[in-house]
């Protein structure tokens, strides 16, 4: 449903923020400022990605230089170029868990979802606890309606993380395709208890409240989701 679609696109970009730091990319630029990330003005993002490519000129070819620029061209929203600089990363550090979520992030971004999940897949391999790319490939497998698979990456980031409001969206999504309904609710809930502002949330409980029969409280929720969206 179209509710669910905008919320994983979202989903993934916040991803890409909660994930921006653990690369550990923005150091190999000395003079940067302390923070980086989406929120920086374009102007100055795009003076550092002039700056990695002449550490790339001077230097040589490094993978911490092109997931530096990679990064960048993230927060730039330039998904294609991002894939391509990751691409340059693991080529030359192909089991680097950090590359293979980003440019599995920036995939989804250009519609990639098959390439998304391998790499999501891969960086699980590499780091079976990786919160972010447990939750990352369950994101994806609930769009492309693979919920038993969605649901069992949902629960094994929950096991790691159980803080993190997405996993729960995931686990109670998928319960609901699953028919799983009290479940679903009981999951959505707890999403909401850890990010009580968040629309989209109430949106989703909404439609599984309406899949229930129980309308009063599909209409209570979604009261709240017209409110705060």
């Amino acid at each position: 449903m179209r509710s669910q679609r905008n919320f994983i696109a979202v989903s993934l970009f916040c991803l890409c923020f909660a994930f921006g730091q653990f690369l550990g990319a923005m150091p190999v630029l000395a003079d940067s400022p302390p923070v980086l990330n989406e929120k920086t003005d374009p102007k100055i993002l795009r003076e550092y990605v002039k700056k990695t490519d002449e550490l790339i000129r001077t230097k040589g070819p490094k993978a911490k230089f092109f997931g530096a620029k990679a990064q960048l061209l993230e927060w730039l929203k330039d998904n294609r170029g991002a894939v391509a600089e990751y691409t340059k990363a693991l080529k030359l550090e192909s089991d680097n868990y950090g590359f293979l979520v980003g440019r599995a992030r920036s995939s989804k971004r250009v519609a990639d979802d098959t390439s998304a999940e391998k790499d999501y897949s891969k960086a699980i391999e590499i780091k079976r606890n990786g919160s972010e790319a447990l939750t990352g490939r369950a994101l994806i497998r609930l769009l492309m309606g693979k919920y038993s698979a969605a649901l069992k990456d949902a629960n094994a980031s929950i096991a790691v993380l159980n803080s993190d409001y997405l996993p729960w969206y995931v686990k109670g999504s998928s319960e609901s395709h699953l028919g799983m309904h009290q479940s679903a609710i009981k999951s959505l809930s707890k999403a909401i208890l850890l990010r009580p502002d968040d629309a989209r949330l109430y949106l989703r409980r909404s439609e599984v409240y309406g899949e229930l029969g129980k309308s009063r409280l599909a209409d209570e929720d979604l009261a709240v989701y017209k409110k705060l969206k």
